[in-house]
């Protein structure tokens, strides 16, 4: 049988891509990922390098701020796990070994779909976006938005039924962690965390999920590279398991090279161990749900003017024998109401990465359901089948996803209008309802932000600058920076300060502790 990396590999491409192999082979294992560590430490927190760092920064700062990208590291840290070994003969504190490394990064990164760029320039951008979004993630509001998502009663329990971890023991044990590798590179997996009622098999049941050795995890990346036209957008296994065994003869001791992977670990991507759950999907849907009500209210309530919006949960109702339940949720004013629609589900893997666009077509076809499904809920206000109705309001279906789906481009909106259009047609619908009430889809930290917007000029000149011919398709944040910008200067991200001050508080001489070990 061929094996992966021949069933994913271009001749040609390889070719252009051996000088990083062979820079990485040149690259000593622990303190390439250890220096890595230090250069996320300084793009994230400002930590400031050695001194000879300043040859890189225009301003002469020891700093790879606007010098290096993060996803370049991450590349690099692949390169790392791939390749490197005892060898010192390449060094990333040498300014010009590390310089050779990201110029070979580009240069691959640029070969990789150069033959046929021209025809597949819009999955390129698309690609690059999905590439670089992640990296631009609000952290705080991340680990905040989904503390808040699973403490749902319902999902919390499901939670600890599979895991044996309660969400608040998840994040007691990730934060504390993460603390940890804001100062330190190396972390003793046999830390006692029984002072915060921890057992040591749950503390291990948590590690069980983070920590993998460094044997295992090139096993791992081995079999995701791809040499081809993927190859700068492969996704590192150490989004999965952060936490890396370095050595076998020091089993307890693991190290963290990119520390917000962790972070992502114990909060976002808790949901793939959600998922391995019997049952979850109806509670982890309520509980999205929940959290854009919730949200809805915590914004309205810190807004100047009280009970700007009204926000409201509408009632199931009967089409003949039928019972329907509607909209998620009517955010609503004297102008306008906006008709939620809320959906957990995330694009998947192939549809983020892929230059083929089969799977994010398929993913998008999947969008455009959500669309019309809320079409249909609109059919039934203007119809006078729900208790509520809009009262001269004008109406506006969004789609709320709790993940970004970052969804860019030209090309997409171009399918995902499509098949809307497609839906509508076998749904009896007249299209006609695309031009009369526009649709937006949004993920739930741009819906945080449109409604701020919101709160300051209304439903109806919010939505109604959507409909612009010139701006259809756009991506809601770009439309709110070019239709907005005084009001986004306005809005505020201490929103959710409040979910993680209890916890912040409880375990914090537990951080201080742990930075002491």
């Amino acid at each position: 049988m061929m094996s992966h990396q021949f069933l994913f590999r271009d001749d040609k491409m390889y070719s252009t891509y051996k000088p990083m192999r062979n820079f990485a082979a040149k690259l000593n294992r622990i303190d390439s990922l250890i220096q890595v560590w230090q250069f996320f430490g300084n793009l994230d927190h400002g930590k400031l390098l050695p001194p000879q760092f300043a040859r890189m920064n225009k301003h002469k700062r020891p700093s790879l701020k606007d010098v290096v990208h993060p996803w370049e590291l991450d590349i690099l840290t692949r390169e790392i796990i791939l390749h490197s070994n005892v060898d010192r003969a390449k060094d990333l504190h040498n300014t010009g070994h590390l310089a050779a490394a990201v110029n070979i990064i580009r240069r691959v990164s640029d070969a990789q779909n150069h033959t046929d760029l021209q025809r597949t320039i819009y999955q390129e951008l698309q690609r690059l976006f999905q590439q670089q979004a992640l990296w631009r993630t609000n952290t705080h509001l991340m680990l905040a938005r989904h503390l808040k998502i699973y403490n749902s009663p319902e999902l919390a329990a499901i939670l600890e039924k599979g895991t044996t971890l309660s969400i608040k023991q998840f994040y007691v044990l990730g934060v504390s962690i993460s603390g940890h590798f804001l100062t330190k590179y190396a972390f003793n997996i046999k830390q006692d965390y029984t002072g915060f009622g921890i057992s040591n098999e749950q503390r291990d049941a948590f590690l069980e999920k983070m920590v993998l050795s460094f044997d295992d995890l090139k096993v791992r990346t081995v079999g995701v590279q791809e040499y081809n036209e993927n190859w700068s957008y492969t996704i590192n296994p150490l989004v999965s398991t952060p936490l890396i065994v370095i050595d076998q003869a020091a089993p307890n001791i693991v190290i963290c090279p990119i520390p917000f992977y962790l972070m992502y670990r114990f909060s976002e991507g808790l949901f793939f161990d959600i998922a391995q759950i019997q049952g979850y999907e109806q509670a982890y849907g309520d509980a999205f749900e929940d959290y854009v009500y919730d949200v809805t209210n915590i914004l309205n309530a810190r807004h100047e003017v009280m009970a700007a919006i009204k926000a409201e949960r509408p009632e199931p109702y009967f089409i003949g024998k039928n019972e329907k339940h509607g909209v998620d949720l009517l955010v609503y004013d004297e102008t306008g109401s906006v008709l939620i629609e809320c959906k957990a589900k995330r694009l998947i893997l192939k549809a983020r990465y892929q230059l083929d666009d089969k799977a994010l077509n398929a993913e998008i076809d999947i969008l455009a359901r959500y669309v019309v499904q809320n079409y249909k809920n609109l059919e039934d206000i203007v119809s006078g089948c729900t208790d509520w109705q809009p009262n001269g309001r004008s109406l506006f279906p969004v789609v709320v996803t709790l993940v970004n789906w970052n969804l860019f481009g030209p090309k997409v909106y171009e399918r995902l209008e499509h098949s809307v259009l497609s839906l509508l047609e076998k749904a009896k619908i007249s299209p006609q309802v695309v031009e009369l009430y526009p649709y937006t889809v949004m993920s739930v930290e741009e819906y945080e932000t449109a409604l701020q917007v919101i709160l300051q000029v209304g439903v109806k000149e919010f939505f109604s600058r959507r409909a612009n011919e010139n701006q259809k398709g756009w991506m809601v944040m770009p439309f709110i920076q070019t239709n907005f910008p005084v009001e986004l200067q306005g809005c505020r991200n201490d929103y959710l300060n409040f979910v993680l001050n209890d916890l912040q508080e409880e375990i914090g001489a537990g951080i201080e502790g742990l930075s002491k070990a």
